[in-house]
Protein backbone atom coordinates (compact mmCIF):
# COMPACT_ATOMS: atom_id res chain seq x y z
CA UNK A 1 0.00 0.00 0.00
CA UNK A 2 0.99 3.82 -0.46
CA UNK A 3 2.90 5.01 2.63
CA UNK A 4 2.00 8.37 1.03
CA UNK A 5 -1.18 10.18 0.06
CA UNK A 6 -0.34 9.94 -3.52
CA UNK A 7 2.88 10.60 -5.83
CA UNK A 8 3.26 13.37 -7.26
CA UNK A 9 5.61 12.91 -10.71
CA UNK A 10 6.94 16.18 -12.70
CA UNK A 11 8.08 16.03 -16.10
CA UNK A 12 10.26 18.14 -18.19
CA UNK A 13 7.54 19.47 -20.32
CA UNK A 14 5.04 22.80 -20.23
CA UNK A 15 6.40 23.56 -16.98
CA UNK A 16 2.99 23.72 -14.33
CA UNK A 17 2.34 27.12 -12.55
CA UNK A 18 3.57 27.10 -8.96
CA UNK A 19 -0.31 27.50 -8.01
CA UNK A 20 -0.98 24.95 -9.73
CA UNK A 21 1.42 22.69 -7.72
CA UNK A 22 0.12 24.11 -4.58
CA UNK A 23 -3.50 23.64 -5.18
CA UNK A 24 -2.83 19.95 -6.39
CA UNK A 25 -0.05 18.51 -3.91
CA UNK A 26 -0.47 18.11 -0.09
CA UNK A 27 2.74 17.91 2.63
CA UNK A 28 1.70 14.32 2.48
CA UNK A 29 2.24 13.27 -1.19
CA UNK A 30 6.08 11.93 -2.76
CA UNK A 31 7.21 14.60 -4.96
CA UNK A 32 8.94 12.95 -8.16
CA UNK A 33 11.28 14.74 -10.15
CA UNK A 34 12.23 12.93 -13.72
CA UNK A 35 15.65 14.55 -14.60
CA UNK A 36 15.55 18.26 -15.93
CA UNK A 37 12.09 19.18 -14.28
CA UNK A 38 13.88 19.94 -11.44
CA UNK A 39 15.04 23.26 -12.95
CA UNK A 40 11.28 24.53 -12.50
CA UNK A 41 11.10 23.23 -8.79
CA UNK A 42 13.35 24.48 -7.81
CA UNK A 43 12.41 27.90 -9.44
CA UNK A 44 9.10 27.28 -7.56
CA UNK A 45 11.42 26.36 -4.17
CA UNK A 46 9.78 23.42 -4.40
CA UNK A 47 12.06 20.16 -3.05
CA UNK A 48 11.50 16.51 -4.36
CA UNK A 49 12.09 13.44 -2.70
CA UNK A 50 12.94 11.74 -5.56
CA UNK A 51 15.32 12.52 -8.90
CA UNK A 52 15.14 9.96 -11.34
CA UNK A 53 16.69 10.31 -15.03
CA UNK A 54 19.94 10.33 -16.75
CA UNK A 55 20.46 13.92 -15.76
CA UNK A 56 20.92 15.43 -19.22
CA UNK A 57 18.30 17.90 -19.32
CA UNK A 58 18.87 19.10 -15.56
CA UNK A 59 20.72 22.42 -15.32
CA UNK A 60 22.42 21.48 -12.01
CA UNK A 61 22.49 18.21 -9.86
CA UNK A 62 21.40 19.40 -6.56
CA UNK A 63 23.59 18.95 -3.40
CA UNK A 64 20.29 18.33 -0.94
CA UNK A 65 21.54 15.09 0.73
CA UNK A 66 18.04 14.67 1.40
CA UNK A 67 16.78 13.81 -2.19
CA UNK A 68 17.43 10.34 -3.15
CA UNK A 69 19.24 10.68 -6.59
CA UNK A 70 18.71 7.66 -9.41
CA UNK A 71 20.90 7.62 -12.26
CA UNK A 72 19.44 5.82 -14.95
CA UNK A 73 21.35 5.90 -18.41
CA UNK A 74 19.20 3.15 -19.57
CA UNK A 75 17.89 4.59 -23.01
CA UNK A 76 15.29 1.57 -23.35
CA UNK A 77 13.20 3.49 -21.23
CA UNK A 78 12.70 7.55 -21.07
CA UNK A 79 12.95 9.39 -17.92
CA UNK A 80 8.63 9.24 -17.40
CA UNK A 81 8.70 5.18 -17.72
CA UNK A 82 11.48 5.52 -15.38
CA UNK A 83 9.65 7.29 -12.73
CA UNK A 84 6.86 4.57 -13.55
CA UNK A 85 8.71 2.32 -12.63
CA UNK A 86 10.38 3.50 -9.59
CA UNK A 87 6.74 3.92 -8.54
CA UNK A 88 5.83 0.24 -9.23
CA UNK A 89 9.07 -1.26 -7.29
CA UNK A 90 7.73 0.64 -4.43
CA UNK A 91 4.48 -0.18 -4.53
CA UNK A 92 3.33 3.23 -5.12
CA UNK A 93 -0.20 2.94 -6.80
CA UNK A 94 -1.76 6.40 -6.60
CA UNK A 95 0.12 9.13 -9.08
CA UNK A 96 -0.33 12.01 -10.48
CA UNK A 97 1.42 13.70 -13.46
CA UNK A 98 2.11 17.26 -13.87
CA UNK A 99 4.20 18.17 -17.24
CA UNK A 100 3.08 15.60 -19.23
CA UNK A 101 1.48 17.89 -22.12
CA UNK A 102 5.29 18.02 -23.17
CA UNK A 103 7.32 21.24 -25.18
CA UNK A 104 7.20 18.72 -28.52
CA UNK A 105 4.27 17.19 -29.74
CA UNK A 106 6.07 13.80 -30.68
CA UNK A 107 6.78 14.10 -26.87
CA UNK A 108 2.80 14.42 -25.81
CA UNK A 109 1.62 11.91 -27.73
CA UNK A 110 4.67 9.01 -26.82
CA UNK A 111 4.06 10.18 -22.80
CA UNK A 112 0.27 9.33 -23.49
CA UNK A 113 0.84 6.32 -24.45
CA UNK A 114 3.11 5.91 -22.18
CA UNK A 115 0.56 6.47 -19.56
CA UNK A 116 -2.33 4.62 -20.95
CA UNK A 117 0.33 1.38 -20.91
CA UNK A 118 1.16 1.36 -17.31
CA UNK A 119 -3.34 2.39 -16.31
CA UNK A 120 -4.02 -0.78 -15.90
CA UNK A 121 -1.28 -1.36 -13.63
CA UNK A 122 -1.53 2.35 -11.49
CA UNK A 123 -4.48 4.75 -10.63
CA UNK A 124 -2.96 7.71 -13.33
CA UNK A 125 -4.35 11.37 -13.31
CA UNK A 126 -2.49 14.10 -15.10
CA UNK A 127 -2.62 17.49 -14.87
CA UNK A 128 -2.11 20.23 -17.23
CA UNK A 129 -2.47 23.92 -16.72
CA UNK A 130 -5.68 24.10 -18.29
CA UNK A 131 -6.88 20.12 -18.15
CA UNK A 132 -7.19 17.53 -15.93
CA UNK A 133 -7.07 14.06 -16.95
CA UNK A 134 -8.17 10.90 -15.41
CA UNK A 135 -7.47 7.13 -16.77
CA UNK A 136 -9.83 5.14 -16.04
CA UNK A 137 -11.03 1.36 -15.32
CA UNK A 138 -14.12 -0.26 -15.34
CA UNK A 139 -16.28 0.50 -12.05
CA UNK A 140 -18.18 3.69 -11.14
CA UNK A 141 -16.75 7.10 -10.61
CA UNK A 142 -17.73 10.40 -9.70
CA UNK A 143 -16.27 13.92 -10.63
CA UNK A 144 -16.81 17.40 -8.93
CA UNK A 145 -17.41 20.17 -11.15
CA UNK A 146 -19.32 23.19 -12.45
CA UNK A 147 -22.81 23.45 -14.57
CA UNK A 148 -21.30 23.75 -18.41
CA UNK A 149 -18.16 22.89 -17.88
CA UNK A 150 -16.80 21.07 -20.92
CA UNK A 151 -15.34 17.01 -20.42
CA UNK A 152 -14.63 14.85 -22.90
CA UNK A 153 -14.39 11.19 -22.65
CA UNK A 154 -11.95 8.85 -25.23
CA UNK A 155 -11.83 5.27 -25.40
CA UNK A 156 -8.64 3.59 -25.11
CA UNK A 157 -10.09 0.43 -25.40
CA UNK A 158 -14.03 0.30 -26.16
CA UNK A 159 -16.13 0.72 -22.90
CA UNK A 160 -18.90 -1.47 -22.84
CA UNK A 161 -22.40 -0.53 -20.63
CA UNK A 162 -21.38 3.08 -20.18
CA UNK A 163 -23.42 5.16 -18.23
CA UNK A 164 -23.10 9.00 -17.57
CA UNK A 165 -25.33 10.68 -15.32
CA UNK A 166 -25.94 14.62 -14.62
CA UNK A 167 -24.46 15.26 -17.82
CA UNK A 168 -25.55 17.47 -21.12
CA UNK A 169 -25.52 14.16 -23.24
CA UNK A 170 -26.00 11.32 -21.28
CA UNK A 171 -26.00 7.80 -21.27
CA UNK A 172 -27.61 4.47 -20.65
CA UNK A 173 -25.68 1.57 -21.04
CA UNK A 174 -24.12 2.29 -23.86
CA UNK A 175 -21.12 1.40 -26.08
CA UNK A 176 -17.93 3.98 -26.36
CA UNK A 177 -15.75 3.23 -29.05
CA UNK A 178 -12.22 4.79 -30.26
CA UNK A 179 -13.28 8.05 -32.23
CA UNK A 180 -15.07 11.22 -31.37
CA UNK A 181 -18.39 10.67 -29.82
CA UNK A 182 -16.87 11.44 -26.28
CA UNK A 183 -15.67 14.51 -27.36
CA UNK A 184 -17.21 18.06 -25.95
CA UNK A 185 -19.79 16.88 -23.31
CA UNK A 186 -20.36 19.14 -19.98
CA UNK A 187 -21.39 19.01 -17.08
CA UNK A 188 -25.35 19.03 -16.18
CA UNK A 189 -24.98 19.69 -12.28
CA UNK A 190 -21.71 19.66 -9.72
CA UNK A 191 -21.29 15.94 -9.76
CA UNK A 192 -20.76 13.81 -12.60
CA UNK A 193 -21.76 10.22 -12.68
CA UNK A 194 -19.32 8.07 -15.08
CA UNK A 195 -19.74 4.07 -14.80
CA UNK A 196 -19.10 1.56 -17.04
CA UNK A 197 -18.48 -2.72 -17.46
CA UNK A 198 -15.48 -3.57 -19.46
CA UNK A 199 -12.82 -1.26 -21.47
CA UNK A 200 -10.76 1.78 -20.69
CA UNK A 201 -11.44 5.40 -20.90
CA UNK A 202 -9.19 8.42 -20.60
CA UNK A 203 -11.56 11.18 -18.85
CA UNK A 204 -10.64 15.10 -19.80
CA UNK A 205 -11.92 18.17 -18.25
CA UNK A 206 -11.23 21.74 -18.45
CA UNK A 207 -9.34 22.77 -15.35
CA UNK A 208 -11.07 25.35 -13.03
CA UNK A 209 -9.84 26.10 -10.10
Amino acid sequence: MDRFTRTCIFLNGTPPSKKLIKHFTTSDDLLISADGAYDYLKKYQIEPAVLIGDMDSISIIPENKDIKIIYSRDAEFNDLEKSLNYCLGQDLRNIRIFGADGKRIDHAIINFATLSSYSDLLNIEIITNEEYLRFLRPGEYGFSGKRGQRFSLLAVHSADELTIKNAKFPLENDTLHKGSRGISNAFRSKELVISFQTGSILFMSELKI
